[in-house]
């Protein structure tokens, strides 16, 4: 190849990938994989409810509770973001815990148990259905 006038070979020539901002990129050889690491607010919210799900799980056990008990789940938040994406998921929730009752109560008692969602709190009660 020429450019202006000079001979370019392609030991002349460095080739060098950056990642865009909110991506990674691994090469090896002629392939280069770029793979978008941006978090959509669809994507947060669903991982605040399988966050959810998975302190429930954990609750679960603690309880003893046999793997097809159903539950009756209570929960609160003054997270606007986790009130929105527990709702929007409760089924999905309710089903991955066996929930038969899942409800947001803003009066839960102060014996509530409570977790961190990706640092943002959550307070529920669980009991068997």
């Amino acid at each position: 190849m020429e450019v202006a006038g000079v001979a370019l070979r392609l030991g002349d020539v460095l080739l060098q990938r950056t990642p865009l901002s909110g991506a990674a990129v691994a090469s090896d050889g002629a392939v280069t994989v770029l793979l978008d690491t941006l978090l959509s607010p669809e994507l947060t919210s669903e991982g605040l409810a399988r966050e959810f799900i998975s302190l429930l799980q954990q609750a679960r056990k603690a309880a003893e509770l046999e793997v097809a008990d159903r539950i009756v789940l209570r929960w609160d938040s003054a997270d606007a973001q986790v009130q929105q994406s527990l709702a929007a998921f409760a089924a999905m929730i309710s089903e991955d815990v066996l929930a038969s009752t899942l409800v947001r109560d803003a009066a839960l008692p102060g014996d509530a148990a409570s977790g961190d969602l990706n640092g943002r709190s959550v307070r529920w009660m669980l009991a068997k259905a």
